[in-house]
């Protein structure tokens, strides 16, 4: 069996004290030269153990008395003392455990090169390659795919909003078209273009009315009816509801005296026409022409050009007939399709360019002055109000200035025989029929107006008024600050066209001012 190095010192053997144990080979070596045998230990090199010999143990144990029954292996590290008798079994087992050794190293050898140059190691290897390969490539098709679903994200985010967007455009038109259509259809009901039926169509239903409330027998309507079908057979207005001497009242008027009236002109005498039953609410156009038509019979130069008109002043129904015939003889052709080149047997509202085109294609020069904004501070029109004073006084420059200004009287008044004129604005119509300068304090440009609102029984109480006192006026008389309407068009007639600037006037046209 084997014992350990210590064991035999301390329990087995009894050691002489003049001998001392080398600690590096072990050897028994006398207590004077245990220094010198330790340092050529460190001087001459250690014997090689990567050989295996037979000769072990090349020192005895000294010290013992039989020294050849102990041996010292010196196999590697081993450095234990054995009994000769237990010496070849530990020989032998040191012999196994080197080849066992050997063969183990040999075998992790042979295990690494086979493990490099094995073609099915090969495979191996390269199959992990491959499988990390896809790996990688499914990897990187996997955040391709994130990717795309990102940007389809947010390109399907962008559709969204897109399409919310033209959602909102679409709700905005379709509530701006509707919106639209409402304010056309009530200028539609305001300028009369969404009603069937004219004027006789409305003079019969203010009839039934009338018998229907009791306010007239069906005998009366019956003869009223009647009448104004033979009136319109004529095409002349029936005169129920015109108002004569009005001009001629007023120059009296002057004469005896009208306080702050510093200097006024008026124009060639001129009847007043109202709206009646049959044209209440969409003829003030008409009745305005039908007043500024009375002016022209009775001026000489322009009274051959109304043969068209006639000796009388045309009813309604054949003042639309007028238009419509200038229409159709090129005149206006933008103005008649706006209202759908039909007028007759309609409560459709005529205008300044109506009024123009009809006095043109009768030969006669019509023009349209546009004050299209306000010259004044506080709205006014100033310039309009000064326009019109040149106009009474003096002519307008650029046309025919000396016709039409012959003017009588030497008084306050002086009335020319210029034609009145038509004065447009939004939703109504006046002529003007002169103007007043006063001096004072109220000092300053007035209209004098007709207006076709004011009814039949209120110019003649005017008339009664004027003859007594001049508070009358009052009726005729609009100031500055009265006129305050963003836009006003004034028609005037000056002078009679030849064949040549007829054609050319069919295309209207308008001067603005400022």
């Amino acid at each position: 069996m084997k014992r350990r190095h210590d064991d035999l010192y301390l329990n087995e053997l009894t050691y002489p004290s003049s001998m001392s144990i080398c600690p590096v080979c072990g050897s028994s070596i006398p207590k004077d030269n245990i220094d010198l045998h330790v340092q050529q230990h460190f001087i001459q090199p250690q014997p090689s153990t990567s050989t295996i010999t037979t000769n072990y143990c090349d020192l005895e144990v000294p010290g013992f008395s039989d020294a050849a029954d102990f041996k010292i292996c010196r196999f590697g590290h081993c450095q234990q003392i054995v009994s000769s008798t237990e010496w070849e079994d530990h020989l032998f087992a040191h012999s196994i455990e080197d080849h066992t050794n050997l063969l183990s190293t040999n075998s992790h050898q042979n295990h690494h090169e086979n493990t490099i140059l094995d073609p099915h190691n090969l495979n191996i290897d390269t199959s992990v390659h491959t499988q990390v390969h896809n790996t990688d490539r499914a990897i990187a098709q996997e955040q391709r795919e994130m990717e795309r679903l990102e940007i389809q994200s947010s390109q399907w985010n962008d559709h969204l909003l897109a399409k919310a967007i033209e959602s909102e455009e679409q709700k905005e038109m379709e509530e701006q078209r509707m919106k639209e259509e409402e304010e056309f259809k009530k200028l539609q009901a305001m300028y009369g273009m969404n009603k069937v039926g004219g004027y006789v169509t409305q003079y019969s239903q203010h009839l039934e009315r009338d018998v229907n409330r009791g306010k007239a027998s069906v005998g009366d309507y019956y003869a009223r009816k009647a009448e104004m079908l033979k009136i319109l057979m004529t095409d002349t207005d029936s005169g129920e509801s015109c108002t004569r001497g009005i001009i001629p009242q007023l120059h009296h008027r002057y004469k005896l005296g009208v306080s702050g009236t510093k200097q006024a002109w008026s124009s060639s005498d001129t009847d007043h026409y109202a709206s009646t039953v049959g044209d209440a609410g969409w003829g003030c156009g008409y009745r305005n022409l039908q007043m500024l038509i009375s002016a022209l019979l009775r001026i000489d130069v322009y009274r051959p050009m109304l043969f068209a008109v006639g000796e009388n002043v045309p009813s309604i129904p054949r003042i639309q007939q007028l238009i419509e015939a200038s229409w159709n003889a090129g005149f206006d052709k933008q103005g008649a399709e706006q209202l759908a080149c039909k007028l007759i047997n309609t409560r459709k509202w005529i205008g300044a360019t109506e009024i123009a085109t009809v006095l043109r294609s009768l030969g006669l020069r019509a023009n349209i002055i546009d004050f299209h904004r306000a010259t004044g501070c506080d709205g006014t029109h100033p310039e309009m109000f000064s326009w019109i004073k040149r106009y009474f006084s003096c002519g307008v420059p650029g046309f025919n200035t000396g016709m039409g200004l012959n003017q009588a009287h030497a008084g306050v008044l002086k009335q020319t025989t210029r034609p009145p004129l038509y004065l447009q604005h939004q939703g109504h119509s006046r002529l003007v029929i002169g103007v007043e300068e006063h001096s004072g304090k109220d000092g300053g440009l007035f209209l004098l107006l007709f207006d076709p609102s004011h009814s039949t029984k209120q110019m003649h109480s005017l008339l009664d008024d004027i003859q007594t006192s001049s508070s009358g006026l009052r009726h005729l008389r609009r100031s500055l600050k009265q006129m305050r309407c963003k836009q006003y068009q004034i028609v005037y007639v000056d002078g009679i066209m030849d064949a040549q600037e007829m054609e050319r006037s069919k295309i209207l046209n308008s001067v603005r001012v400022p």
